[in-house]
């Protein structure tokens, strides 16, 4: 299933929307000083970040965004000297703390001028899986006070666009080695985003181990291990709550475009069987057990579907895998996902519990704000769950229905569910505002029409035949999932059951009143 996460549709575009405002160059009229950002990508993907500042002032301070933990960054004064400086937290504009970055705060003199140069390097400046790749520049942040240039060199095998970068480029020019991306920004905190291709040719390898196959560019093999190990830590786990074993599972890495960076995985569907698990390796920027809750949320896809509940029962499929990858990933200690899954937990609270919009949710099938489904169903999942005993609970019920294959409807889940609870559970889908049929009731329906075919006599034919063969068209339907056809023609098998030989004694004598008007037609 295609991670439509609107979760990230919102969060990075508003983001960009509200960091990356392009405008033509301004002078530095009304600023302290200016920082120059330099940033170098190769053909590996790997970033070199220079980050220069000049002040013509005598005193002065500033504050630049540092690398907090993710690789090392050194510091030069090339002109002036540095009076005092902090290390401290850094915060985005709407107060959160910044995971990765930290605030460097420095006051400074010169004689003339003043002039530091910061650098560092990032391993993924680039997610590139050829031909396709997607530039994301670290956190960009300084003291408003201050001006900002940004040109990104990209190695000539680079193929731009100026229509797939975000913001909009100052220019793209053409240097003896390089291809050069300028931006003027006007917004003190900002990332840069381009979507470009590669002329290199592919470099593809499969690491096989057990019944995993990852197909990644060799560059990317470490990161082929660490997803075979992350499900290899949970796989015991899921075979316990699901009842079942896979045979194989094959991953593709990809870089994203601009359009789907917010899609952290996907599965192709093709109606009969699901195929091979892909995964966005720009989520490798994130903490630790956030791309692994990705990884393992799409292992389990294939979990459920090889349980017996079908994708067309989307919700359940995609509560199941947030609920569950949330569970394994944070009792492993990554606790990466916990950010995803606070987010989930926000928007589903919102909802107020009215979570049936969803019920009709299909692969494919998209409306409204796509995060609100995810945030539903992840909502409805865990609140069974905690009723009920956690994990233990779908344990229990991928026992129960194990040898049923294809559950296809919401009504049927319903009734299983039930069964594990020891409780009716429809009224709780019904106040949640699932359009649901009590299956209950339809087993009652068909009992009572089953116990009253038993009472006939055998002259109620062929009435109590015609019920017998619509109490059992309704126990297909409940099979194939369809409870309000089942209800349907179990009420009408009853009926008819119960009045089988009024309706038999009619029907005799209708045909002796027929053939009697014959015979005296015939006399006649």
């Amino acid at each position: 299933m295609k991670k439509g996460k609107t979760l990230f549709t919102v969060l990075i575009i508003l983001s960009l929307s509200a960091l990356y405002t392009p405008v033509r160059y301004m002078a530095d009229l009304n600023s302290n000083g200016k920082y120059s950002y330099v940033m170098t990508v190769d053909d590996e993907g790997k970033l070199k970040v220079e980050i220069f500042y000049y002040s013509n002032l005598r005193k002065g301070s500033s504050w630049v965004l540092v690398p907090k933990n993710f690789t090392e960054w050194k510091l030069e004064v090339l002109e002036g000297e540095i009076e005092s400086s902090e290390i401290k937290d850094a915060y985005t504009k709407t107060g959160e703390k910044y995971v990765f970055y930290y605030n460097f705060t420095y006051n400074f003199t010169s004689s003339n001028s003043f002039k530091i140069k910061i650098t560092y390097e990032m391993d993924y400046g680039s997610i590139i899986v050829e031909p396709q790749c997607l530039f994301f520049s670290p956190q960009i942040g300084f003291n408003p006070q201050d001006s900002c240039i940004v040109h990104i060199f990209f190695p000539k095998t680079a193929v731009l666009d100026a229509d797939v970068m975000y913001p909009q480029p100052a220019g793209i020019e053409e240097q003896p080695n390089a291809y050069e991306v300028t931006f003027y920004l006007q917004d003190n905190m900002a990332r840069i985003a381009i979507e470009y291709t590669t002329i290199n040719p592919p470099d593809i390898v499969k690491i096989k181990r057990g019944i995993y196959t990852v197909e990644t560019p060799k560059r990317y093999l470490n990161l082929a291990e660490r997803l075979i190990n992350a499900y290899e830590t949970v796989y015991n786990n899921l075979t316990r709550i699901f009842s079942t074993n896979l045979t194989s599972v094959y991953v593709k890495f990809y870089a994203p475009s601009l359009e789907d960076l917010w899609i952290g995985g996907f599965i192709p569907f093709n109606g009969t069987h699901l195929s091979e698990i892909n995964l966005n390796l720009f989520f490798i920027r994130t903490s630790p057990g956030y791309w692994e809750q990705i990884a393992i949320h799409e292992l389990i896809h294939h979990f459920v579907w090889a349980a017996g509940i079908s994708p067309n029962l989307l919700w359940f499929h995609e509560g199941l895998a947030e609920y569950i990858s949330f569970e394994l990933t944070l009792g492993a200690g990554w606790t990466g996902a916990e950010d995803r899954r606070e987010r989930l937990e926000i928007i589903a609270e919102a909802l107020k519990q009215e979570y049936g919009f969803i019920q009709d949710w299909r692969p494919g099938k998209l409306s409204g704000n796509i995060i609100m489904y995810y945030a539903a169903a992840y909502s409805v999942v865990k609140e069974l769950a905690q009723s009920y005993g956690g994990l233990e609970f779908y344990r229990k019920f991928f026992s129960q229905i194990k040898g049923f294959k294809n559950i296809t409807s919401t009504d049927t889940l319903v009734y299983y569910l039930s069964k594990c609870a020891e409780e009716d559970l429809t009224p709780k889908f019904i106040q949640w505002r699932f359009n649901v049929v009590n299956i209950y009731a339809v087993h009652e329906a068909i009992q009572e029409g089953k116990d009253a075919v038993a009472r006939q006599l055998p002259i109620a034919q062929p009435w109590a035949t015609v019920a017998r063969k619509l109490i059992e068209q309704a126990e297909d339907a409940i099979r194939r999932g369809d409870l309000k056809e089942a209800l349907m023609k179990a009420i009408i098998g009853g009926f008819i059951a119960k009045i089988s030989l009024t309706l038999t004694i009619l029907t005799v004598g209708a045909v002796v009143l027929l053939i009697m008007r014959r015979l005296i037609c015939e006399e006649i």
